[in-house]
């Protein structure tokens, strides 16, 4: 597999504020109805830029290490 390089990295934390009667089904909540998501947990998908409006778009997905959650010592791809 051919590993893609993007010109830049992510690096930090997210902070997702949700409306009073919104309730996230896949992200843990605290008590403010907040999400706090860690960038290093996921991998980039796509990206792309305008340069008109100087503005950056990135798609993540959640990037799940196989080898820690799999039963055997291989994991097939």
């Amino acid at each position: 597999m051919k590993k893609i390089r993007y010109p830049f990295d992510l690096h930090g934390t997210l902070s997702i504020q949700y409306r009073d009667k919104v309730n996230p089904i896949f992200l843990d909540t605290n008590e403010e109805n907040q999400s706090i998501i860690d960038i290093d947990d996921f991998a980039v998908r796509a990206f792309s830029y305008e340069a008109e409006d100087r503005l950056l778009k990135i798609s993540l997905q959640k990037a799940v290490n196989l080898s820690e959650i799999a039963d055997c010592d291989s994991v097939l791809t």
